[in-house]
Formats: C-alpha cells, sequence, structure tokens
C-alpha cells in the first residue's frame, strides 16, 4: 500500500505509465493501492488502519474487495466535510483477484480443480 503524498499519482508518457504504483507490478506485485494524500491526513489514517482489521475482510479475501470495502467506509465516514471529494483518488492497481500474503487461511479462496 503506498500511503503517502503524491506516492499514489499515477501518469501516463507515451503510451506506457510512468509511476511507482506501475514500478511495483512490473516488478511482480499482484496489486498496488495508492493514495496521493498525505498519511497523517484522517483520511490516510483511516485507509492505513482499515485495510488491515478483519471487519473489512470479505469472504474470501482479495485485496481489491477489501479495498473497496475500505473505500466505502471512508466514504461515509467523510461525508459532509470539506476533505470528501478525495476518497474519489483512492486507486486500485492490478490483478483485483490477489489476496494478501498473510490472510489467514480462512479468507484464502479455495482452488477448484475442474
Amino acid at each position: 500500500m503506498l500511503n503517502a503524498c503524491y506516492l499514489g499519482r499515477t501518469r501516463e508518457h507515451g503510451g506506457q505509465r510512468e509511476d511507482l504504483a506501475s514500478v511495483f507490478i512490473e516488478e511482480g506485485a499482484g496489486a498496488v493501492i495508492a493514495s496521493p494524500l498525505p498519511v497523517f491526513e484522517g483520511m490516510g489514517v483511516t485507509l492505513g488502519e482499515s485495510f488491515y482489521q478483519p471487519d473489512t475482510w470479505p469472504k474470501y479475501g482479495a485485496t481489491a474487495e477489501i479495498f473497496l470495502n475500505v473505500r466505502l467506509k471512508i466514504e461515509k465516514e467523510f461525508r459532509g466535510t470539506s476533505i470528501w471529494p478525495a476518497w474519489m483518488m483512492l486507486a486500485y492497481h492490478g490483478n483485483p483477484f490477489a489476496v494478501m500474503p498473510h490472510a489467514p487461511a480462512s479468507l484464502v479462496p479455495v482452488q477448484v480443480e475442474s
């Protein structure tokens, strides 16, 4: 998770991405969650803390689902504040089915053989 000023920004030049999130993915990361907000700003703190709380984990533990749950929590928590529109800048990049490497076994999807 990139949770710091400007590290979560993305940019494209000449048809190719040139940002830190894309570098992590190119080097093998399954997914990157990026926030362009300051880490100690309220939304940044909520993102960092909530992502690792089991109550935000869905049945199968895919990081994209966890991210969507946390983003919804942030949207509700900050609704009506001056920073509310910033929740839309929280971004998920990469494999939507990626699972956190240290997720409890109960959250890891079962592989079904056909």
